[in-house]
């Protein structure tokens, strides 16, 4: 990272407090050892009910103590933001997904691998990020168990140092396209010349042999890789095509010309930049685009799993400066490994979610009943704008106690705020612009 500026730390034993409605009541202090209550945040709404508007903007705009992660699938007004930031005496850096060449920074995914566990679960995600980001449903796991078996090791070589070329996930993923052009024809005992190339060798066949010289020094300096060559050749001519399609597939889909950019900037950005004081991170993805979907899943999971790490590792196993976490259009594609068992310890750690969803099927749709609801429950401040979806309608209609019907046809600009602890309020949502001005929104006439 770049020469830090100094910025001055605010006071300890100091909380933010965010007003996310109009009534006062909506107005809530984040010190959760005072309220006992987790700062876990999901709004909810159609889309143009202001979640963005009237949530996630206003939450930065108050932010005076606490750091920040802001994902973004549009600009709007992050611009202004950045400047309100600043002029408070904040640091904002930059991920910019959709425009790799114009972000501050990059992100290697292996770079935070830092355990053989890290290694394992980077690969597993990799693998079934071609499932459309949810989880598998497969009956058969054999092909995606296959796959990871050849990645894992490789990702561990990498990782470890011996690759010669890099120590990049874009190396790997180097020796990973070799693959689908080995012969498993060539002998594979050790010492055996038939892997040396030959000056009557055609270009193919150079690089199936380098691929195996590959996959032997793999194996030789990691015996317990678990690439078991010989299997692997045994296999008929379709089911190990099959394999080898199973590991090349989502690499494909996810890791784009553009990604690749990405993670190959040469300054790359390290979630320990959130332990300084007045610290925010920007991110930028775009919500149609699946590689980005994609590679976000992997991001949000090494960006809480990270937090949680720096955190344990303190003396006093808590962050040194809350994190609030702002992720727009949370539910749009992007499927985060482990999600709803990670949300339920944030609170300890001084992390906290702002979760910005169009409905409650949605959420469901990539995360399953089960893990929906867990997420719903370890929110304890859950803000409603209004939308088309029964289901959603339904549900708040049995926290207020009204017919679904009434929740169905909610007024535009109206906002239901509900929070443990205390009756649900019925209010108007804020709208925030530039600067540190917010107003009503305009009710329907």
């Amino acid at each position: 990272m770049g020469k830090k500026k100094h910025r001055k730390s605010p006071p300890s034993g100091v909380y933010d407090t965010f007003q996310f409605g109009v009534s006062e009541k909506c107005r809530l202090s984040m010190n959760t050892y005072e309220t006992q209550t987790n700062d876990n945040v999901l709004a909810v709404g159609g889309t143009g009910s202001g979640k963005t508007v009237g949530v996630g903007n206003p939450m930065l705009y108050q932010l005076k103590y606490g750091n920040a992660v802001g994902v973004f699938t549009k600009r709007g007004a992050t611009s202004d933001i950045r400047k309100y930031l600043e002029s408070m005496g904040y640091r904002v850096l930059e991920i910019d997904l959709t425009h790799p060449e114009l972000s501050d920074y990059g992100y290697d995914p292996l770079h935070y691998c830092k355990t053989d566990g890290d290694i394992i679960a980077l690969s597993n995600v990799i693998i079934h990020s071609s499932q459309q980001n949810r989880k598998p449903s497969s009956s058969d796991p054999y092909w995606e168990d296959s796959a990871e078996s050849v990645l894992t090791p490789i990702l561990r070589y990498v990782k470890n140092g011996y690759y010669a070329e890099g120590n990049t996930l874009v190396d790997a993923l180097g020796i990973i396209e070799r693959l689908p052009g080995i012969d498993y024809g060539y002998a594979w005992k050790e010492g055996n010349e038939a892997l040396e190339p030959d000056e009557d060798d055609s270009e193919p066949e150079k690089r199936q042999k380098a691929a195996m010289r590959l996959l032997k020094d793999i194996i030789r300096k990691d015996p317990k890789s678990g690439i078991n060559i010989d299997a692997l050749s045994a296999l008929p001519d379709g089911t190990r095509n099959c394999v080898i399609g199973s590991l090349t597939t989502p690499l494909t889909k996810l890791f784009t010309d553009s990604i690749r950019k990405f993670m190959s900037k040469t300054e790359m950005f390290d979630f320990s930049e959130l332990l300084e004081p007045r610290t925010v991170l920007f991110v930028f993805t775009n919500p149609v685009n699946s590689a980005y979907n994609r590679f976000m899943g992997i991001f949000y999971e090494q960006l809480f799993k990270s937090l949680f790490e720096l955190a344990e590792a303190r003396e006093d196993h808590k962050l040194p400066y809350p994190v609030y976490i702002l992720c727009d259009d949370f539910s749009t594609g992007c499927h985060v490994p482990d999600f709803p068992e990670m949300i339920s310890v944030f609170r300890e750690k001084q992390i906290s979610t702002v979760l910005l969803i169009q409905s409650e099927s949605q959420l469901e749709d990539i995360y399953g009943f089960s893990g929906a609801q867990t997420i719903i429950n370890n929110c304890d401040t859950y803000i409603y704008l209004g939308g088309m979806d029964i289901k959603t309608s339904k549900s708040i209609a049995d926290r207020l106690n009204k017919p679904y019907t009434d929740v169905l046809n909610m007024p535009i600009g109206a906002e239901y705020f509900f929070h443990r602890g205390q009756r649900p309020v019925v209010t108007q949502r804020l709208c925030a612009y530039a600067g540190t001005r917010m107003r009503l929104a305009e009710p329907e006439k």
